[in-house]
């Protein structure tokens, strides 16, 4: 991982490496299921990631693959059914990154919460459109700004 993740706690660390598969959940079940189709193309996006990134992400990437599939499953299991209940805890434990962001590098905060952004995005189309992609529904629409993060380039 990161040496600048290093600073932080083993919480943190957690919450660092399940931050794309809550996004993943957050997203992909913004309708309230989550399809394998969903979940594979989840998966396919970051795998790209750890081998395409060329940016002081590449090391998280590939860190974050490992087990993606495990991590998002078990994240299933264990957040509620209930679609407006798993969104408020999946919304909850990303606030977290509120507290992290801040403690870790400017620069590679500014491009980590970039490329949440991203990823988020890209789950998204995932789902829809012609043969799969490009498709964005209103559900799927309201959780792309991830909100509940604070952007990092912003002062105040």
């Amino acid at each position: 991982m990161i040496k600048e993740l290093n600073k932080l706690n083993d919480q943190e660390i957690e919450l660092m490496k399940e931050t794309p598969a809550l996004i993943a959940i957050l997203v992909a079940g913004a309708d309230g299921v989550i399809d394998e189709k969903e979940m594979y193309w989840a998966e396919k996006v970051k795998i790209f990631r750890s081998s395409k990134e060329d940016s002081m992400l590449k090391e998280y990437y590939s860190e974050a693959v490992r087990g993606f599939r495990k991590t998002m499953e078990e994240l299933i299991e264990e957040l509620p059914i209930n679609l407006s209940e798993r969104n408020y805890e999946i919304t909850k434990r990303l606030k977290g990154l509120n507290k992290i962001l801040p403690k870790l590098n400017r620069k590679l905060s500014i491009e980590f919460y970039k490329s949440l952004l991203s990823y988020a995005e890209q789950v998204a189309k995932a789902s829809g459109g012609i043969m799969g992609f490009a498709s964005i529904s209103p559900e799927e629409r309201k959780w792309l700004s991830l909100d509940m993060i604070k952007d990092p380039s912003e002062k105040g």
